[in-house]
């Protein structure tokens, strides 16, 4: 079999993640000085970091759910949860995602609910 001795892995395509509603528009209302003309290059890899690094604490995040629900190792057991959710409040809020640490548990709290359902078979 083509699967035999593969590690299951979490299909991130299939979660909804607090960033899937983050819009050019909005980070720009957000963040205007990083789309002013005469600082865009210089800014633009900045906030570009930011969320991309948003983005990947939530796959860390659904990875290692997924991983605990289905028995596996930590994927990331270099990334303490508690200091990735202090992190991910922080911009949560900048993108008014969130308005507090606990609305980010709850959002946190979702994503991880979907990866555990693939990590039991179940249908999401």
């Amino acid at each position: 079999m083509p699967n035999e001795g593969r590690k299951r892995q979490v299909d991130v395509t299939r979660i909804a993640f607090p960033t899937d509603t983050l819009t050019l528009g909005q980070i720009r209302r957000d963040e205007p000085s990083w789309f002013e003309p005469e600082s865009f290059i210089k800014d633009q890899s900045l906030w570009a970091a930011n969320i991309t690094a948003t983005l990947a604490m939530e796959y860390v995040l659904a990875r290692k759910a997924f991983a605990k629900a289905s028995g596996q190792p930590d994927p990331h057991p270099e990334r303490n949860r508690e200091e990735m959710m202090h992190l991910i409040d922080d911009a949560y809020r900048r993108y008014r995602l969130s308005s507090g640490r606990k609305a980010t548990r709850e959002l946190v709290r979702t994503f991880e609910a979907a990866a555990t359902t693939q990590a039991l078979g179940r249908s999401q």
